[in-house]
């Protein structure tokens, strides 16, 4: 993959429309500004109103034969602050075995756009059988980090914007001007405050290991990680800065942007599909999608997606929170670092060469998941082509991460062996 040039954006963030790279001679004024600027979009905090016990308990065993319990943690109620108000219809989820839980390790999944954590225990079962004990947060995951970096007029904003939105997801700093959460709904507080009340609630369970009570921040080198589309966004951006146990990727490890957001040198104005090279589009930029066409109304541009920029740079060294260094000096090692990919999602675009970068394999060293074994010790990059179950109304990208969405046989979700070798291997 061509690595994607870093520039400076200062010149596009003015209101006054820039000037058009690679455009020809008298072509028109510029509609659509590649760094726009626009009123910070306000985290959406779904549910507000507390509703149902807060704690839920239930038994499960999983294929392995594990028996175990289940917690569904309202966030309102796993708050020591009393602050966090957002998305309390979405519950975390705690699971671990019944006999030796004190001292195992913990996996935490992040899930992807609105989706909901009670829809994650197939991969909650999977980490139990693996020796974990696990945890699926509940976090402001209601709206892509795609449509957070776009205006309402479906400007895109400046190509450092999804980084910026993720670091302000993630740590509750005030990365972004684009973006506007209050601290206490970071991931990283809700995750602190959950493993706190735990620990108060079960004070024998060990959960203190995985947290730093005088900084309330998670002690993410205790954990093992994994995300699914947006939430893998985030284990990527996590496994960036923090040398986790292990990390597993369901469908990407970084999101995408547009190719003249991360990079307005590449910009071309076009007037027909025919100007434009390869899969690249010709249209409208407030209009880019996988079905825009040519709008004689708006200057049009080749158009493709292509990874966020951030995606290529290394551990935060300087303490600045943004990236230094380049794909290679991520603080997680490859060694430690998984992913699947479905063969007929967006992501099979991009995702084998973001990992390839990430030195986890070149994208023909997939491995077919669906068999189930046996795996060799250097395989890390998995593949499916199985569609999910009829009737669903799934899409293959959803069957990657939601329950009911994922193929299965014999009820056992057929990746499972699949997750089970990057848990342990």
């Amino acid at each position: 993959m061509t690595r994607l040039t870093l520039v400076s954006m200062t010149v596009l963030l003015g209101a006054c429309e820039p000037a058009v790279p690679g455009a020809a001679p008298g072509a028109p004024a510029v509609n659509t500004h590649y760094g726009a600027t626009c009123a910070a979009y306000v985290a959406d905090m779904g549910v507000t109103t507390p509703s149902g016990p807060c704690v839920g308990s239930k038994s499960f065993t999983t294929p392995g034969g594990i028996a175990g319990t289940e917690l569904g943690v309202r966030a309102d109620c796993a708050d020591p602050s009393g602050t966090i108000s957002g998305n309390l219809d979405k519950r975390h989820v705690v699971m671990a075995p019944n006999t030796g839980a004190a001292g195992l390790p913990l996996w935490v999944h992040l899930g992807g756009t609105a989706g909901k954590p009670t829809n994650t225990e197939n991969i909650g079962e999977a980490a139990v059988d693996a020796g974990y004990r696990y945890i699926s947060l509940a976090y402001l995951n209601n709206v892509s980090v795609s449509d957070r970096c776009t205006c309402p007029s479906r400007e895109r904003r400046a190509g450092n914007c999804n980084e910026e939105v993720r670091l302000e997801l993630l740590t509750g700093d005030d990365f972004s001007a684009d973006f506007d959460m209050d601290p206490e709904e970071s991931i990283e507080n809700r995750l602190a405050a959950l493993l706190y009340t735990l620990d108060q609630q079960y004070p024998a369970g060990g959960w203190d290991a995985y947290y730093d009570l005088s900084t309330h921040k998670p002690l993410w080198e205790e954990m093992a990680i994994s995300g699914f589309s947006q939430g893998g966004g985030m284990a990527g951006l996590i496994a960036r800065d923090h040398e986790v146990d292990r990390v597993l990727y369901f469908s990407k490890g970084v999101g995408q942007t547009v190719n003249i957001v991360a990079d307005p040198s590449v910009a071309v104005v076009c007037t027909a599909p025919g100007d434009c090279s390869g899969d690249q589009q010709c249209c409208p930029l407030d209009e880019f999608d996988e079905t825009c066409a040519v709008n004689v109304a708006k200057t049009n541009y080749c158009l493709e997606q292509v990874v966020a920029p951030w995606g290529f740079t290394g551990e935060d060294t300087d303490g600045d929170g943004f990236g230094d260094g380049d794909e290679t000096t991520r603080a997680t090692p490859a060694s430690r670092s998984y992913a699947l990919v479905h063969e007929d999602e967006n992501a099979w675009d991009y995702s084998p060469d973001v990992f390839d970068a990430w030195g986890l394999g070149a994208p023909s060293t997939f491995v077919d998941a669906d068999p189930g074994g046996p795996f060799g010790a250097s395989d890390r990059l998995f593949s499916t082509d199985t569609p999910p179950p009829a009737g669903t109304k799934c899409s293959e990208h959803q069957s990657m991460g939601a329950d009911g969405c994922q193929p299965k046989s014999a009820g056992v979700p057929i990746m499972y062996d699949a997750w089970i070798h990057a848990m342990t291997n």
